[in-house]
């Protein structure tokens, strides 16, 4: 069994127990998931199934749109209600004027510090490991950026979001700077991912419990490279592609295609190069 899974996590459940779920109810030993959520979060969470797992680094590319919280005025150890409450203080008045001119300063490429509970590694064990000890480790600065930042709502300390943004950022720390940037602190509650790339929370299933309705919403492997050109092999290059040999083309344009096989197979995904070969960049094989 090959393909995509569109789960909506619920909040206080982890990635990985949907991923159990998944493979009890499929008898699959191979899935994975393209991108984890927070216990506290829910929305969107892709399981790749079988050789979908080879293309989880395509998917987990993808820019991720996220609707949340900030509650002005608090401050935990972890940036969410998961960790502990370090500080109240009251909250500024928002006028949402000044609001917008702050989110718009938060849009496009910029730096974010990762938060120090998270997954991230150091010396091959994950920073919230380090953070509940009370050690210290080198913060990790990653690149990031904002394509879009909209106001939902403002109620009372609560304000409401919706951002979209690259892989690795971290929804928390962007709550917190914008809190910051009011001259306050946040507390980041009801995450949820509304959608990665293509794929969208309101096709996905909420639960994982029937494995007929799992075959019937398991969605086809090139599903994601859909905005790139199709190429469909013959027999014999069908064979080379899958060995991962170079195949020479006739006046072929140069970019990235999705690879076909001779009965319409999907096998994987290439690119065209100025010589007119094609070069294997995934093959599912």
């Amino acid at each position: 069994m090959n393909g995509i899974l569109l789960l909506n996590k619920p909040k206080n459940c982890s990635s990985y127990h949907l991923v159990a779920k998944a493979k009890k109810i499929l008898n699959q030993k191979k899935i994975g998931h393209a991108g984890t959520l927070d216990p506290l979060a829910s929305g969107l969470l892709i399981l790749l199934i079988g050789k979908g797992t080879r293309i989880s680094e395509f998917i987990m590319s993808f820019k991720k749109t996220y609707t949340f919280d900030i509650h002005l005025g608090l401050l935990s150890d972890t940036g969410d209600f998961e960790g502990n409450i370090l500080k109240k203080e009251p909250s500024p008045m928002i006028d949402p004027n000044s609001l917008m001119d702050k989110l718009c300063h938060f849009k496009g490429h910029q730096k974010q510090i990762a938060p120090k509970f998270s997954a991230l590694k150091h010396k091959g064990k994950p920073s919230y490991y380090y953070a509940r000890k009370g050690i210290e480790i080198p913060e990790k600065v990653r690149n990031i950026e904002i394509s879009e930042i909209e106001l939902i709502a403002i109620n009372e300390n609560i304000i409401s979001l919706k951002a979209t943004c690259s892989s690795g950022t971290y929804v928390r720390t962007l709550g917190q700077d914008i809190a910051n940037s009011l001259n306050t602190v946040g507390v980041v509650d009801n995450i949820m991912r509304q959608a990665v790339g293509p794929f969208e929370l309101v096709k996905a299933l909420d639960l994982v419990d029937q494995e007929s309705l799992i075959h019937q919403f398991l969605l086809p492997l090139d599903v994601p490279f859909f905005d790139m050109d199709a190429l469909t092999l013959g027999h014999d290059e069908s064979i080379k592609y899958k060995n991962g040999v170079c195949i020479n083309l006739d006046r072929a344009k140069q970019k990235n295609v999705r690879v076909y096989g001779s009965n319409d197979e999907f096998i994987g995904v290439g690119h065209i190069n100025k010589f007119n070969t094609l070069e294997v960049i995934k093959n599912l094989f």
